[in-house]
């Protein structure tokens, strides 16, 4: 048998998983949320930069205003409400590995 040196793992601090400007704008519209409660139950917020850029009836509304205000950047859009929309189920089609489609 021959020696093997074990070292151990580094230490790797908080690091994001994905540091992008649409994660960016999400964390602060969760950041932000009680405030929005206040101020926009039951509508769509659209955030870009650190900021509320638009606020529509509907995700598409939201969405228009926003890029037309901001140009095609990455804008964060969800719906304020005080209990959240249930997720919808997709179904997707079983494939049994080994049969023939």
């Amino acid at each position: 048998m021959s020696d093997i040196d074990i070292h151990p793992a580094p230490v790797i601090g908080d690091v994001p998983l994905v540091d992008s400007a649409w994660e960016r704008n999400r964390a602060y519209f969760r950041q932000h949320f009680p405030e929005f409660l206040e101020r926009y139950v039951g509508k769509f917020v659209a955030v870009h930069d650190g900021r509320v850029v638009a606020v529509g009836d509907t995700f598409v509304a939201a969405a228009k205003a926003a890029y037309a205000a901001e140009g095609y950047e990455p804008i964060y859009i969800d719906e304020v409400a005080a209990t959240p929309r249930p997720m919808p189920r997709v179904p997707t089609p079983l494939r049994v590995v080994g049969k023939p489609v």
